[in-house]
């Protein structure tokens, strides 16, 4: 029974049929409430009245519900309506990936960029215990936009026991077994074998897609039933260099690795998969030559840094660990014909088992640094390895013992005894070791102190950024000379005023004072010149000299993560979001773990208004790091822009648990939720700023913010003069904010963004900025 166009279901009016399968009908329908088109999916006319049937389709609907992820299919209700159960989901505008197949195969690096996105919701379903079990291109949605969507979670289409093979088709035991095998041709030998499947299953129906894409043919494709479940049990793919594509053998080992036939041969998880993929599209050495996939350069060895691993337990030593695989890494950088594994994957094996032959293979690396660390009376040990991955062959070995007041020494003698053993072991040219900190050898005490106050300004949130100021101004004391910690101290007193954790006024002016003074004790610091251009850019919003002092850091040190973060902060209020995004994602790729660096992506496309990329970048810190309240803070306010005042209201609640605040501001919003809807709940939010702080930042912007979303358009401007007046430094992205563009082209709106230094959005309306802007659009 096809619905006719008008007919409604609930507040949803249907417009047109969009497509059927064996078990459902989807149609595009208009929700009346909130103004908006969906797509509406009904269980077909011939299995009404199916008790299994309509059993599946609830559990379907339930299963994609419990996700909240950019790239899984968003499901808005569940209803029965006479008998009829119907889904509502988010209405896609694209094709499908078998449709964009039909065009032939992908380029390797476009095929990779959409295994990540596949890769990534897998993760989030996998964390929640879901297995898909039928991933196909059928069931994978390319967007206008190039994004892709995850679709049909656990949705078995037809019974076919026998015939010849076609991998459209969901094959299923019969109904008194009550499985679901999955899509020949796509469906791993476990599932072939109607075994008990896990996660591990899915990645390998994703190494089936990815094969699909770069060869355009199908991995286990033969003429039968028959033939293929053995292909699938006993045979390998045709290599992918016979398919004539340009692909490299890098990819191609990556997706082989996702085919293995045995589940504990495979990643062993979606994160671990994306990972790995990510690393081969962020790496420039990977490229495809003429003929057979192999690289036109002279081929690279790699080398991973594995996460240096705290032996003794004692909290107190993440720091140096951290701190160590960090100068390796850089040092290591600097070796001619060498390529360094990205710290994103490396960091994956933190806390896991040493198994040098399978991480070589995943992370398409030739050699591990590998290092155990622990102090004992007043001594700091560190047992430092190189292996050679594929033979599992321990290459080089030193212990380094220093006493706990020599860490500085301990970091330089390791960093040169590991680049020397890399150099006559995998047949390098040795150069020397760049220097990590400046040219003045700083007071064993302030060193610590610097490295802890860097390690815990990289955890962000306001404890991290306390106790970050708390280090740095501890180094100040036992080295006044050491600029880098005057650096780090300007940085976290900038972030602490930027979000209200303190005085803004006043730990901006302090901000801006040791930014001076780091840049007058090493000109040559790139991160004093950092320092100096984030508070000139904050704290005197000028933007034409932050611009200059960007640029000198940058070409002092280019491989400084913080600095390509703040700077795409800066490219954000000049008006050039896509510069933004392209630098924030340069300081993630130095620093992948690292939550500052990724979350200046979620801030970059914040800006942007691309929001479903800020949305799947918040996901990546909560990989990075699972008690980031700001990321909390930015999902809720991702959730209220959408709608979802309740998600919002559980957004906010975790932000709070983890910030270890009072509920009280979740309480009262949902109180307002409830009695007055919409209203209610931005009126909530309005009462409670003042006892919000530490986690919406200041009250002025807040309040501006939401009097802006209530149509207050004069009181949120006075917010704004107000803060004008208090010289927030938040004021400097004023332009770029979202929530404030209901604002732009109003006269008083406009003589606010002159007054910062901004460029004008409304014809005919000047600012200071607009006098250089020219400059500002400078590289």
């Amino acid at each position: 029974m096809q619905l006719q166009s008008g007919v409604t279901l609930g507040p949803y009016e249907i417009v047109e049929p969009l497509g059927a399968g064996g078990m459902g009908e989807v149609y595009r329908a208009h929700d009346v409430r909130l103004g908006r088109d969906v797509a509406v999916k009904i269980l077909s006319g011939h299995l009404a009245g199916d008790a299994e049937a309509m059993a599946r389709f609830e559990h379907e609907a339930r299963t994609v519900a419990a996700l909240s992820h950019p790239n899984i299919l968003a499901i808005h209700d569940f209803a029965v309506q006479e008998g009829m159960p119907y889904t509502v989901t988010e209405l896609l505008e694209g094709e499908s990936l078998r449709d964009r197949l039909t065009r032939g195969e992908l380029p390797w690096r476009e095929a990779a960029v959409l295994g990540i996105a596949v890769a990534d919701g897998l993760a989030a379903a996998h964390a929640l215990g879901i297995v898909h079990r039928d991933l196909k291109p059928e069931n994978l949605f390319l967007l206008r936009d190039g994004r892709v969507k995850i679709l049909d979670f656990g949705l078995a289409r037809q019974v076919l026991p026998s015939g010849p093979a076609d991998t459209h088709v969901t094959l299923v035991l019969g109904r008194e077994h009550g499985l679901v095998l999955g899509t020949l041709g796509y469906m791993s030998p476990e599932q072939a074998r109607g075994e008990p499947v896990g996660m591990t299953s899915d990645i390998f129906s994703l190494g089936c897609v990815l094969y699909e894409l770069v060869t355009g043919r199908r991995a286990f494709d033969q003429a039968t039933i028959a033939e293929t479940l053995s292909a699938i049990l006993n045979a390998h793919p045709r290599p992918i260099e016979e398919s004539g594509g340009q692909v490299p053998a890098e990819v191609a080992r990556v997706i082989l690795h996702c085919l293995e036939k045995q589940p504990s041969a495979r990643f062993q998880s979606a994160r671990d998969t994306a990972f790995a993929l990510q690393a081969l599209v962020n790496d420039t050495s990977v490229m495809p030559g003429a003929r057979g996939g192999r690289s036109r350069r002279t081929p690279t060895k790699a080398v991973a840094v594995l996460p240096f691993v705290n032996e003794g337990g004692d909290t107190e030593l993440d720091y140096l660990c951290d701190a160590l695989a960090e100068i390796l890494a850089n040092a290591l950088a600097e070796l001619p014909r060498l390529r360094v594994v990205p710290r994103t994957v490396a960091q994956r094996y933190k806390g896991r088992a040493l198994e040098p032959m399978r991480i070589g293979a995943e992370l398409n690396a030739t050699a591990l640094v590998t290092g155990r660390v622990v102090a004992r009376g007043g001594q700091v040990s560190v047992q430092a390895e190189l292996i050679d991955a594929p033979s599992n062959a321990l290459l080089w070995g030193q212990r380094f013992v220093r006493p706990a007041t020599e860490i500085f020494s301990l970091q330089e003698a390791l960093a040169a005894e590991i680049v020397g053993a890399l150099s006559r072991k995998l047949g390098g040219t040795k150069k020397p070791v760049r220097r990590t900190v400046a040219a003045h050898t700083p007071a064993p005490a302030a060193y610590e102190h610097y490295l802890r106050g860097r390690h815990a300004f990289q955890q962000w949130g306001s404890r991290g950024i306390a106790k970050a100021i708390e280090h740095l101004e501890q180094a100040i004391l036992a080295d006044p000379d050491y600029a880098p910690a005057w650096a780090g101290l300007s940085d976290a007193l900038g972030a602490s005023a930027y979000f209200g954790f303190s005085d803004p006024a006043v730990s901006m002016a302090r901000a801006k004072s040791a930014a001076e003074r780091a840049s007058a004790l090493d000109g040559t610091s790139a991160e004093a010149q950092a320092a100096l251009a984030v508070a000139l850019m904050f704290g005197g919003w000028d933007l034409e000299r932050a611009g200059v002092a960007f640029r000198r850091a940058i070409a002092l040190n280019p491989r400084l993560a913080t600095t390509h973060a703040f700077h795409a902060l800066y490219l954000s209020a000049c008006g050039r979001p896509d510069e933004a995004i392209a630098e924030a994602r340069k300081g993630e790729a130095l620093d992948p773990v690292s939550p500052l660096t990724v979350l200046s992506v979620a801030w970059a496309c914040h800006f942007a208004g691309r929001s479903d990329e800020g949305i799947a970048q918040l996901h990546r810190v909560l990989d990075v790091a699972p008690a980031c309240a700001p990321a909390y803070v930015m999902l809720a306010d991702y959730a209220e822009a959408s709608g979802d005042y309740p998600k919002a209201i559980e957004r906010v609640e975790t932000a709070l648990r983890l910030a270890e605040q009072p509920l009280d501001v979740a309480k009262a919003l949902g109180s307002g939720w409830t009695s007055g809807g919409r209203q209610g709940y931005l009126r909530a939010k309005l009462s409670t700023v003042e006892h919000s702080v530490a986690l919406f930042g200041d009250p002025q912007m807040v309040r501006a913010a939401v009097l802006t979303a209530l149509g207050e358009h004069d009181l949120a401007l006075g917010c704004l003069e107000a803060a004008f007046d208090l010289r927030l430094g938040g004021m400097v992205l004023m332009g770029a904010e979202p929530c404030f563009h209901p604002l732009h082209g109003q006269a008083r709106f406009e003589a606010l963004l002159g007054r910062v230094g901004l460029p004008g959005s409304a014809p005919g309306v000047a600012s200071s900025a607009d006098q250089h802007r020219g400059r500002l659009a400078g590289p």
